[in-house]
């Protein structure tokens, strides 16, 4: 059977919620965010799952969720090092942080061997939102036509701060273009500061934005390479990353590919803040008391 993988990112600090948040138990037997965006994924098709993390998590990883699921599913671990980087580069006196989520990925990429979806370790995507992934890469066989399952604004903020979205522009359910934004929520409409410096702008609170869960054929790996490669020689500072969008965007303004976007009205639930916990706490409950999960997930 053709492996069709769920890519991980598990190496974040946390700095805004302050802690390791992907490691922060949300459900009654100890589950992580993850451990239900990897039920979900089980549940809808994926058989392969790949987890990004750090060298130092990596044990903490194999002994809590690893062991739940390894007999489950198909399990590889990669670690995202600062130093796993061309010989070349000069890291910056005092840069401890990762160089971003497009590195995150390459440094799993000899993992993956075909049709890929990414995610965030501490997002709950919902079960509509795999299944969407899964249907996608049954239909889809343009191997430069990825997927972004996107969410409307409105459900993906917190009332603990603002937040960084992928604020999308689509025609016809394609992304023709996509700006990262620091965004926030007033009077119902979405006030947003691109991070490359441009002008702020206001988007509908009902705008769909992304919220790092892609499709992708396996080509675009080469994309990202060949972006980190520029990245990395580039003039580098203490914070400065490569995010895994950015090939995607300069990809579709060239119209090399494009990049289905599809709308999940599913809940969304992140950590971006230490008081986000208690709120996907009591949710999660809510599901185990509706019957959606089990109150021991991953019980025979």
């Amino acid at each position: 059977m053709k492996d069709l993988t769920l890519v991980v990112m598990a190496a974040g600090m946390g700095s805004r919620f302050g802690g390791i948040k992907q490691l922060e138990p949300v459900g009654p037997s100890g589950e992580y965010i993850i451990d239900y965006s990897i039920y979900d994924a089980i549940e809808a098709g994926f058989n392969k799952v790949v987890i990004i993390t750090r060298p130092e998590l990596l044990d903490i990883f194999k002994e809590t969720i690893g062991n739940r699921i390894e007999k489950k599913v198909k399990l590889e671990y990669a670690l995202q090092e600062i130093n796993k980087i061309p010989s070349d580069v000069v890291i910056p006196a005092g840069r401890t942080k990762m160089w971003g989520t497009t590195h995150a990925v390459l440094c799993a990429k000899d993992k993956i061997n075909g049709d890929f979806a990414i995610i965030n370790a501490d997002d709950y995507y919902g079960k509509e939102a795999f299944k969407s992934l899964v249907d996608f890469f049954k239909n889809s066989n343009d191997t430069h036509e990825y997927v972004s399952i996107n969410y409307p604004l409105c459900n993906t903020v917190t009332n603990n701060g603002k937040v960084k979205r992928g604020v999308c522009h689509i025609e016809n359910d394609y992304i023709t273009d996509l700006k990262e934004c620091t965004v926030e929520v007033t009077d119902n409409k979405g006030v947003c500061e691109p991070l490359d410096g441009s002008d702020s702008f206001m988007i509908d609170a009902n705008h769909p934005v992304m919220m790092n869960m892609f499709g992708f054929k396996h080509n675009y790996l080469d994309y990202l390479e060949e972006e980190f490669d520029k990245f990395i020689h580039s003039d580098l500072d203490l914070n400065k990353e490569s995010l895994i969008n950015t090939p995607l965007k300069n990809l579709l303004n060239k119209k090399e590919v494009k990049c289905k976007s599809i709308i999940c009205l599913d809940e969304w639930m992140g950590m971006t803040y230490r008081e986000d916990l208690i709120l996907v706490q009591n949710k999660i409950k809510e599901y185990i008391n509706s019957g959606k999960y089990k109150s021991n997930l991953w019980e025979a």
